[in-house]
């Protein structure tokens, strides 16, 4: 595949500038990605780092060399060598291929640190720790929070978005960040028939920090997972950080710390009760309230006594009758289910823990000829 005339153009609402560049792929299709940031942090010129990042995936999803028509940073071009080479190591038949692009040793970067902001639990911690939560050599002072469209909320749905940039911009404020709302077809494009979840959205979360980058000189994008659970996963400890260059550090954010315990650190802000926002499901800027997530994420609230300030939940949201029964869908959800468990077994919620039990071992569902049997009369002696 081949990237090329990569520029910067206005978005058609005229709010944003857009970078955008063609693709072509081997069997001929040609079709238009582009990234929308606010005009003072796009580049007047664009290079070829954000698309680089970007398509690698799709690159050895699709066995194709990845060429870019542009500069691309040589720092870039060699981590991307080794992300590629860890991606065979977790699947076999993804091959790493070659980029062929122009490479630079270095451009000017920018001066700022920024943070990858969605309102969940990973990010919202990041944050809170960020400002005021790390030792002083570890301190980074976080002046921008950058939430995507395109992602997790389709970049069609612009009403849903509209509601959580103005949530997000005045969550901002009152903490003195600038909030940086950027859009992508990324996932509207071929780009999406590499697989998402375990492998291309941290390259996607990527290519959006290298539009920015000459304004910024590190972007922190919250680790999902953690250490204890270490599996291929598109945003991992080994691999975000080669997506970095010689002017943009990505730096993957607190592994080291379970999800129950950023959310004990949630609990004690208010400000950020009020705009947690934990569900992919709904597609939209609401949470569902019904799904695994979602329900792992009341679980802890009740047992931090904070469930009623998470305002982006509504009231009825939360039942033990909606824990007991909510389908539980890999051993991510097991392990964060049991952290649940073991933390209602210390405060004597027999309720919750009884509930979680139900949840990870379901009563077997009767068959249809279980049930013809029961209502089936006795004949005979």
């Amino acid at each position: 595949m081949i990237v090329r005339n990569i520029r910067r153009v206005r978005s058609p609402d005229g709010e944003r500038a857009r970078i955008e560049a063609q693709v072509r792929y081997g069997d001929g299709r040609v079709e238009v990605v582009w990234i929308e940031v606010p005009p003072r942090l796009a580049p007047e010129e664009p290079g070829g780092d954000a698309w680089a990042a970007a398509f690698a995936p799709l690159a050895v999803s699709l066995g194709e060399p990845l060429r870019i028509a542009a500069s691309v940073d040589s720092t870039l071009v060699a981590n991307l060598g080794r992300v590629m080479e860890i991606w065979h190591g977790w699947d076999p038949s993804l091959e790493p291929v070659s980029v062929e692009c122009d490479a630079l040793a270095s451009r000017p970067g920018g001066d700022a640190d920024a943070a990858f902001f969605s309102g969940g639990v990973d990010s919202l911690f990041t944050l809170l720790r960020e400002r005021g939560g790390l030792p002083a050599g570890d301190h980074v002072d976080i002046t921008h929070l950058v939430t995507v469209h395109g992602f997790d909320i389709p970049v069609g749905a612009r009403k849903a978005f509209g509601r959580l940039e103005r949530r997000h911009g005045r969550f901002a404020e009152t903490r003195g960040l600038t909030l940086v709302p950027v859009a992508t077809n990324l996932r509207d494009t071929r780009w999406a028939e590499a697989d998402w979840a375990t492998l291309a959205h941290g390259a996607g979360f990527a290519a959006v920090a290298h539009v920015l980058a000459t304004r910024l000189r590190s972007v922190r994008l919250a680790a999902s997972s953690g250490f204890r659970d270490l599996r291929p996963w598109g945003s991992h400890p080994h691999t975000d950080p080669l997506f970095s260059s010689s002017r943009l550090r990505l730096v993957h954010d607190a592994p080291e710390v379970r999800r129950i315990d950023k959310l004990a650190t949630i609990a004690r802000s208010p400000e950020a009760l009020a705009v947690l926002r934990v569900c992919w499901r709904s597609r939209s800027d609401a949470n569902c309230g019904r799904c695994v997530k979602c329900l792992r994420t009341l679980a802890g609230l009740e047992l931090l006594g904070a469930r009623g300030a998470a305002t982006r939940f509504r009231p009825d949201a939360w039942s033990l009758e909606y824990l007991e029964t909510v389908e539980v869908e890999g051993p991510w959800d097991v392990r964060e289910l049991r952290d649940l468990r073991e933390m209602a077994a210390q405060q004597g919620r027999w309720d919750i823990q009884r509930a979680i039990d139900t949840a990870l071992d379901p009563p077997p569902r009767p068959t249809w000829w279980s049930r013809f049997r029961r209502k089936r009369p006795r004949v005979g002696g």
